[in-house]
């Protein structure tokens, strides 16, 4: 499972109707015949996605999204579907003469169908870029024109960025959503065990609201070190089926890149200094002449994948002249040899 990865309500919130998620107090865009909105998760009240769609008249409406997770969603709704809720069935999007895009989409209602894209950079490129838009697929065709894409895409990207963190309360009447616990006590004894391997005594840990705050609502424990320019997370995610620690990169580094306010730069590999197999997703965030790095290292615990974050702000004391993938790496080896051995 990728970090925060977006939840089936935001397949459901992309339908206008009373069953969509809430949207967020004044995040409302709009370009020409494009409109757009922030929406939040509705059983955490956390922000979910930003969405944006046009009419046709066609009668058809054409939607895009961009969840928390860094998921591009592309929906459609037509009065000509005729479509089995919930059925599953592949399509290919098409944009001009590039290379198509291929997915499986899910038929949320009759008439409505959507699908998710995980290459980001590319499929905004292509759809604000693009001057034609073709999906195909079981039961599936529709042709749109693009205009206005470019700047309705542009609002909607900002619109994600500015409403990332905002936490509201969660729809009312809703139950909280289904999540495997994982022992906090034992997030609370590897929390300090990454405390102690930085050599910090002087720190704090999160509150709850604090967390929600972050969107950071389950199986997570965070502690903050000003004095020593640190600040760490560590959270426990069930892993599914036959996934591997290497397939959740792309939304964990969009998480990762979500954080920075202009500028960065990534990276990912093995920490070949474990006996465990350790990923490292490295994102260095430039603001002016400062860098402020970001280190998720995640490893695997039995049915979970155990992250550790770590957040360096500039001018960080590093003590032994070690380095902030150094002492991030020797963290993150402290923290597993703790749950593995």
């Amino acid at each position: 499972m990728q970090l925060w990865k977006s939840l089936v309500t935001a397949l459901v919130a992309l339908i206008p109707s009373a069953l969509s998620a809430e949207v967020i107090p004044g995040s409302s865009f709009g370009y020409g015949n494009w409109q757009g909105a922030g929406y939040t998760d509705q059983q955490t009240g956390v922000f979910s996605h930003c969405a944006v769609s046009a009419d046709y008249v066609s009668g058809d409406r054409l939607l895009f999204s961009l969840g928390r997770d860094g998921e591009i969603g592309v929906g459609v709704s037509s009065p000509a579907l005729r479509l089995e809720p919930g059925a599953n069935f592949p399509v290919a999007i098409k944009v001009d003469r590039r290379a198509p895009y291929y997915g499986t989409a899910v038929a949320i209602s009759e008439n409505h169908a959507a699908v998710f894209i995980d290459e980001l950079d590319s499929a905004l490129n292509a759809f604000r870029r693009g001057y034609t838009l073709v999906i195909e697929g079981v039961s599936l065709r529709g042709e749109y024109d693009l205009s206005g894409t470019f700047r309705a895409l542009e609002r909607m990207t900002d619109c994600a960025i500015q409403n990332y963190a905002y936490a509201g309360a969660p729809a009312k009447g809703a139950q909280p959503a289904a999540t495997a616990a994982f022992d906090q006590s034992i997030l609370y004894q590897v929390a300090t065990q990454t405390i102690t391997s930085f050599g910090i005594s002087n720190f704090t840990f999160s509150s709850t609201d604090e967390l929600i705050a972050l969107g950071l609502t389950e199986n997570t424990v965070r502690w903050i070190a000003p004095d020593s320019g640190v600040t760490g997370t560590i959270l426990a995610l069930p892993m599914e089926v036959g996934e591997t620690l290497r397939d959740g990169d792309a939304g964990d580094t969009q998480f990762l890149a979500n954080q920075c306010a202009d500028e960065y730069v990534t990276s990912a590999r093995n920490i070949t200094e474990a006996d465990f197999t350790i990923r490292e997703i490295r994102v260095m965030c430039a603001g002016g002449e400062q860098v402020t790095e970001h280190y998720l290292n995640k490893f695997r615990v039995g049915d979970y994948a155990l992250y550790t974050w770590f957040e360096f702000v500039p001018g960080a004391a590093a003590p032994s002249g070690e380095t902030t993938q150094q002492r991030s790496a020797n963290a993150s080896i402290v923290a597993a040899a703790f749950l593995l051995n």
